[in-house]
């Protein structure tokens, strides 16, 4: 299974997504990668950071690696 359908099957899942914030706006994804996934992983996301900041309304939207765990993008 490639890297991009390992995260396609995360999206939505109740471990992936931790809420942040009282009115449900925002969301913090947590990715646990390996290893072996951590740059395509780190590549995906950023892709998907560039798209998000790219539409109307946008506020803020970014991706940063843990800095207690270097395999966890968050």
């Amino acid at each position: 299974m490639t890297v991009a359908r390992e995260l396609q099957q995360l999206r939505g899942s109740k471990q992936m997504l931790e809420a942040k914030g009282g009115d449900g706006s925002a969301l913090e994804p947590l990715i646990q990668a390996r290893a072996d996934t951590f740059d395509e992983l780190r590549r995906l996301s950023l892709e998907h950071v560039a798209r998000s900041r790219a539409e109307p309304g946008c506020v803020e939207h970014g991706v940063a690696v843990d800095v207690n765990d270097g395999l966890r993008l968050v």
